[in-house]
């Protein structure tokens, strides 16, 4: 069983090592050519680390989940790359620190928006806080596991 569709908020080259693993499963040529043909893929790089701040006209931090994808972000002629800043979490003292995405290789049939959403909601879904974290959940996860691997 092989999935058909994967969006990976990490780095590396992802889809290479899912082609070994079909090699290694023992898939004939033409059953990975067909997977290749369906399997659709978004890489988007996560940086937490921006100096960007963002705030209401009034001066107060935005709301949680607000998105900004136009005028300050990096325009790419490809519509399938965009960036796009974001503040998951509500900030009650000091200013939102948003996170910025990029999203770097797209073969989904998501709109813009549908990848935005998706990356908002599943900053929602981390186990072991009640409420939005700074980057989505996987992403979380996979920096707890590294850091107890170290």
């Amino acid at each position: 069983f092989l999935v058909d569709h994967e969006v990976h908020h990490c780095d590396g080259g992802f889809l290479d090592t899912l082609v070994r693993v079909a090699e290694v499963a023992g898939l004939s040529k033409e059953a990975l050519r067909q997977w290749q043909e369906r399997f659709e893929m978004a890489y988007i790089l996560v940086r937490r680390g921006t100096n960007a701040r963002f705030r209401t006209e009034e001066f107060e931090n935005l709301p949680s989940g607000t998105f900004i994808d136009k005028d300050i972000v990096t325009y790419r002629d490809d519509p399938t790359k965009f960036d796009f800043y974001m503040v998951s979490q509500t900030f009650v003292i000091g200013t939102a620190k948003p996170t910025l995405y990029s999203v770097l290789y797209n073969t989904l049939k998501l709109s813009h928006h549908e990848i935005i959403q998706l990356t908002y909601r599943l900053c929602g879904v981390y186990m072991t806080f009640s409420g939005m974290v700074s980057m989505p959940a996987p992403l979380k996860y996979a920096a707890k596991l590294l850091s107890l691997l170290s």
